[in-house]
C-alpha cells in the first residue's frame, strides 16, 4: 500500500566525502574503502543517536532526527570516527525544520537550506543553522562559533551560520568558505567582465556558453545573444491518474523528455527539470515561478493514460506569465505507440510559435524517433525513475526495465546508454551487498554502449558514457578523453549536459591537469542545473 505523506518538524542532517571523485582517479581501492568507512559509521551512528538514514546518494547522505540534540550528537561522533585512522574528509551541515517525508524520502524547504548548510564546510567540520543553534543553546557541552550571517541560492532570507568547536573538529576559515551562496555584487561584477572575456572567445571557437549571457554586464555581445535568444520552463506535468495507479512516474518522465526535446533547440534557453520541478511544487503564482526560474515563457499540462495505458492525453499550453497570455496550447489524444513522438512535435509548435530560427542541425536533432513501440517507451520512462533513487534496488529494476524494452524495441539508442550507465553508477557501494568488479562491469556495460553508439552516432551521450567507463573502470584517460572531446565536439545537446552526470567530463580534465577547462565545465553544469545530485 502506498504510503502517504506526513509533514512534521526535524532536524535534517547532510554529510559528503570532500573531494571523492578526485580520491577515485588517484587511488580507487582507497575512495572504495573511504566509502565504505563512511557508510559503516553513518549506519551505525545515527541508529545509535535514534535518527533515520533517508537516503545514500554517491558520496553523500541525508539523514533526519526527531531531536536538534541527537542530531548534534550524532555528527560530532561521526568526525571523531571519520579522523581516526584512516582518516575520511567529511564535512557535515545541520538544519531544523518543516519537511514532509513521502515514500521514504523528505521534502521541502528545510532540507534544501541544509543541503547549503553543508555545502560551506570543510573536512571534519559540523556546521549548523540558527534553528539548530537555538534549539541546543542551552545545552552546555556544545561550544559553538558564529561563522557570520550567509545568503544562500534560492533561499530567501540570510541565515547565521555556527561551527562546532570539539575535539578533532575543524573549525573553517573565513576565506575557506564557499559553498552555494549568491554571489556578491561587487564579485558579480567582476565576473560578470571576465565571463564576457570568455564568452567572446568560446563563440570565435564556435561554443556558445549560455552561462555567460547570463551576466549582469551590458557589453555588446551579451545583447547580442540575448535578442536572439529566448527563456522557458517546462513545469512538471500533472498526473491525472487515479495516485493508486502509481503513474506519477510517465508524467515526470514525459516532463523530462518534453525538455529534452526543446534544449535541442539552439536559440532556446530551457530550464533544467530539477529546477523548474522545485518551484513547479510551490505554491506560488506563474509570474513568480518565472522570475525565480529567469524565464520569459513557461509551459504547463497534464498527462494521462486510459484504456488500461494503451491511450495517453496530454494536453499543454505555452504562455506568457507575466500578462497570463496564451501563445499556443493544444491537446494530443494518441495510442500509446506514439507518445514518444509526440515531444518531437511539441519541439516544433513552440520553435514556431516563439518565432525561433531553426538551423538544420535543430531541425535534424528534433526530427530525430528514438522508439515508436509505446511498450518501450514506457519501461524507458520506468527505469529512469528508478536509476534517481541511487539504490541497489533501483539499479536492478532499472537494469530489468531496460533488458525488457529491448526486447521489445532492438534500435532504441537512449535505452541502450541508460542501460550502460546504469552500470557505471552501481558500482557505488552505498547501497549495495556485494559491489561488482571493473571486469563484471566491463563486461556488461561496453557491449550496451557500443550498440548504442552505432545506432545513433550523432548524439553526444552514448560517447560521454563511454567515456565514464573508460575512465572510471579501465583507468583510460586518454580514451576517456578522446570519447569527451568527442561529445562536446557533436553538441548535440545547445547546452552543457548533466543527465549522464558531466562531472566524467570534470575529472577526465582533472586528470589530465586541464584544471582550467574542468573549472569552465563545472561552473557552466552548475549554473545550468545547481539543483542536480550528480553535481555536488
Amino acid at each position: 500500500m502506498r504510503e502517504h505523506p506526513h509533514r512534521k518538524l526535524a532536524a535534517i542532517l547532510f554529510a559528503d566525502i570532500v573531494g571523492y571523485t578526485a580520491m577515485m582517479q588517484t587511488d580507487e581501492p582507497a575512495a572504495l574503502s573511504a566509502l565504505q568507512k563512511f557508510k559503516t559509521a553513518l549506519e551505525s551512528k545515527v541508529t545509535e543517536h535514534q535518527g533515520q538514514i533517508i537516503q545514500f546518494y554517491g558520496d553523500g547522505c541525508l539523514a533526519t532526527f526527531e531531536s536538534s540534540v541527537n542530531a548534534v550528537d550524532c555528527a560530532q561522533a561521526l568526525q571523531l570516527d571519520f579522523q581516526a585512522t584512516p582518516k575520511v574528509p567529511v564535512r557535515i551541515g545541520l538544519h531544523a525544520g518543516d519537511v514532509v517525508y513521502r515514500e521514504g524520502n523528505v521534502f521541502g524547504d528545510a532540507v534544501n537550506i541544509a543541503s547549503r548548510v553543508e555545502s560551506m564546510g570543510v573536512p571534519g567540520s559540523v556546521l549548523l543553522s540558527s534553528n539548530v543553534r537555538n534549539q541546543i543553546k542551552n545545552k552546555p557541552h556544545f561550544e559553538l562559533v558564529n561563522l557570520g550571517k550567509f545568503e544562500f541560492k534560492n533561499v530567501e532570507e540570510g541565515m547565521t551560520v555556527y561551527a562546532l568547536r570539539g575535539d578533532k573538529l575543524t573549525i573553517p576559515k573565513t576565506n575557506e568558505i564557499k559553498g552555494k551562496l549568491k554571489e556578491q555584487p561587487k564579485f558579480r561584477m567582476a565576473k560578470g567582465l571576465w565571463m564576457s572575456l570568455i564568452l567572446l572567445a568560446t563563440i570565435v571557437a564556435g561554443v556558445l556558453f549560455n552561462k555567460f549571457m547570463l551576466s549582469d554586464q551590458k557589453t555588446e555581445i551579451a545583447h547580442q545573444n540575448s535578442a536572439k535568444e529566448k527563456t522557458i520552463a517546462v513545469l512538471p506535468l500533472a498526473n491525472l491518474n487515479p495516485k493508486e495507479e502509481n503513474l506519477d512516474y510517465f508524467s515526470v518522465g514525459v516532463s523530462q523528455e518534453i525538455i529534452s526535446e526543446l534544449a535541442q533547440i539552439s536559440p532556446l534557453k530551457v530550464a533544467a527539470f530539477t529546477q523548474s520541478s522545485y518551484y513547479g511544487r510551490q505554491n506560488l503564482e506563474p509570474k513568480e515561478v518565472a522570475e525565480r526560474l529567469g524565464v520569459q515563457y513557461l509551459i504547463s499540462g497534464t498527462v494521462r493514460l486510459f484504456e488500461n495505458g494503451q491511450k495517453v492525453k496530454l494536453s499543454l499550453e505555452l504562455f506568457d506569465p507575466t500578462d497570463n497570455e496564451i501563445n499556443w496550447q493544444i491537446t494530443f489524444d494518441e495510442s500509446i505507440d506514439k507518445a514518444s513522438t509526440i515531444q518531437n512535435t511539441i519541439a516544433k509548435q513552440v520553435a514556431k510559435n516563439l518565432n525561433l530560427n531553426l538551423s538544420q542541425k535543430d531541425i535534424s536533432l528534433i526530427n530525430q524517433v528514438e522508439t515508436t513501440d509505446g511498450k518501450a517507451f514506457k519501461l524507458y520512462l520506468r527505469a529512469k525513475a528508478e536509476i534517481n533513487k541511487l539504490t541497489a534496488e533501483g539499479f536492478t529494476n532499472t537494469q530489468s526495465f531496460l533488458r525488457e524494452a529491448i526486447k521489445l524495441d532492438p534500435n532504441f539508442s537512449n535505452a541502450y546508454i541508460l542501460f550502460a550507465w546504469s552500470y557505471v553508477m552501481s558500482m557505488n557501494p552505498w547501497n549495495a551487498p556485494d559491489i561488482p568488479s571493473s571486469l563484471e562491469i566491463n563486461k556488461q556495460a561496453f557491449p550496451l554502449i557500443e550498440k548504442a553508439i552505432a545506432l545513433n552516432p550523432t548524439n553526444s551521450d552514448g560517447y560521454l558514457v563511454r567515456g565514464g567507463l573508460r575512465l572510471f573502470l579501465d583507468n583510460n584517460v586518454r580514451g576517456a578523453k578522446q570519447d569527451i572531446d568527442h561529445a562536446l565536439a557533436l553538441n548535440s545537446w545547445p547546452r552543457i549536459p548533466t543527465d549522464y552526470c558531466i562531472c566524467t567530463a570534470v575529472s577526465n580534465y582533472v586528470a589530465i591537469k586541464d584544471t582550467k577547462r574542468a573549472k569552465e565545465i563545472a561552473d557552466l553544469a552548475t549554473t545550468i542545473d545547481p539543483e542536480n545530485i550528480l553535481l555536488e
